[in-house]
């Protein structure tokens, strides 16, 4: 991939089924690439994702039909975890936290974790 190219997460081959792996891929302004925030609170989209305060739980939520949540899944490794989507649980694997010091998306309920890939794969 050419350094100057945009790249998404991606619900891989653009399924939408729970457990499917999540990518990083070139931006195609597909669905499967397209997340809003979702806040305890409200349980509604957030107006913009800048506008998620720092240390305030959210749900990272698919814009296809299903509204699967991004959740981290298997270990892969070190500290290493995959990321995937599924149906809302309201666990803790699919809770995040904006980290506006770092401006890192973090898990909630251990910010030592943070969204990041490695070859392409997150």
């Amino acid at each position: 991939m050419a350094a100057d190219q945009k790249l998404c997460i991606d619900s891989w081959r653009g399924r939408n089924v729970d457990n499917n792996k999540m990518i990083v891929w070139t931006c195609h302004k597909g669905q499967n690439q397209k997340y809003n925030p979702v806040t305890t609170a409200t349980r509604k989209w957030a107006a913009k994702p800048s506008r998620i305060s720092s240390n305030k739980k959210f749900q990272i939520v698919t814009r296809m039909r299903s509204k699967r949540v991004l959740y981290y899944n298997e270990h892969i490794g070190s500290a290493q975890f995959r990321l995937r989507i599924r149906k809302p649980k309201g666990d803790n694997r699919e809770w995040w936290v904006y980290d506006s010091k770092t401006q890192s998306i973090r898990l909630a309920n251990n910010k030592r974790y943070a969204l990041s890939n490695q070859n392409g794969r997150l």
